[in-house]
């Protein structure tokens, strides 16, 4: 496996190109990108935001519809048939999500989702649009219950429609048993907004609704019980019983067991290699500039985003690189 330590070194060697503005991260992770394409002769488009870097994550890494204007400009001038897609996403909406898939499916098929970390909530929603999803021992998937912010007395906090819902079940039971507990309950009550619950029940719908039918058409498509299987693996991702926390991993193995085509990266040395020096590239970046969402192939096609901004070029002076362990020391203010 191409290891974070030889990439780092190679970005400590490389420099900077005056005549394009790349920064030597910008060369290495293309360089990986495109070796990548090179091993398995398939393009490859990367969709990455810095949500595990905690100095960032109140940036714009969710998915939503403005994602379109990237995810174009990094597929447009790709040939139509198959494609790699590297993810690495919280999630964000449903419907962003299903703006993501549509525009993909209109031009590449098949295509690979490959999750070297983590693709959670509507990430998970993307990967399953997906003939095969790829990863490793490190990948972590995730439910696709919907998530709500709500507006409280004390901040915004985000609720599961699963448990907003529940509640609700909870202060009818209890206020039926007894009326005296309408006192304790009314503050609680009184945050719901008038349409709220039907909104929980239609995103739930909404979202499993998506994954089912992507399933059925992408990864079973051509299956006899292509249904059947569709079916089995959307209510498995969207039971919240099953997991009882929105953060909850669905790892390869778990996929496999629900019946999802998977592709483990253990039983290809070079596609391994290739795909880790590819993430590992991505990952060195997103740590060490202000980048907090990427768009990029394997070509070269770039958009980036940055904190506070969005432009072309990589955010000038990147912090000096530190080791792995300093760098997590420096997160939680550790010496």
């Amino acid at each position: 496996m191409t290891s974070w330590n030889k990439v780092l070194a190679e970005v400590q060697a490389a420099k900077p190109d005056p005549k394009t503005g790349a920064s030597e991260f910008d060369i290495v992770r293309r360089r990986h990108l495109a070796n990548l394409e090179k091993v398995t002769g398939i393009p490859v488009v990367v969709y990455a935001t810095a949500f595990l870097e905690l100095h960032k994550a109140r940036n714009d890494v969710s998915i939503h519809a403005g994602d379109k204007e990237g995810w174009f400009e990094v597929t447009r001038g790709l040939p139509a048939g198959p494609l790699d897609v590297i993810l690495h996403s919280p999630g964000g909406t449903a419907e962003g999500a299903e703006s993501v898939v549509n525009m993909l499916r209109a031009k590449f098929a098949p295509i690979r989702m490959i999750v070297p970390i983590a693709a959670k909530s509507a990430a998970t929603m993307i990967a399953t649009a997906g003939n095969q999803i790829v990863g490793d021992v490190t990948t972590e998937l995730g439910p696709i219950d919907p998530q709500f912010r709500m507006s409280r007395a004390d901040g915004v906090v985000t609720a599961p429609a699963f448990l907003i819902k529940k509640q609700f079940e909870l202060a009818e039971e209890q206020i039926s048993e007894d009326p005296q507990k309408l006192r304790t309950w009314a503050p609680i009550l009184n945050q719901y907004g008038p349409s709220l619950l039907v909104q929980c029940d239609e995103s739930i719908r909404l979202s499993k609704r998506l994954v089912e039918s992507w399933l059925g058409q992408y990864m079973f498509g051509g299956d006899k019980d292509a249904a059947v299987k569709a079916s089995r693996l959307a209510d498995y991702l969207s039971n919240w019983d099953n997991f009882g926390s929105h953060e909850r991993a669905v790892t390869m193995t778990d996929l496999e067991r629900e019946g999802a085509a998977v592709v483990h990266l253990r039983d290809d040395e070079a596609f391994s290699d290739a795909v880790w020096g590819a993430w590992n590239g991505v990952s060195l970046t997103m740590a060490n500039t202000g980048l907090v969402k990427l768009f990029e192939n394997s070509r070269g096609g770039t958009r980036l985003m940055q904190q506070q901004m969005i432009g072309i070029q990589q955010a000038p002076s990147p912090p000096a690189i530190g080791t792995r362990k300093q760098r997590r020391n420096e997160k939680f203010g550790r010496n």
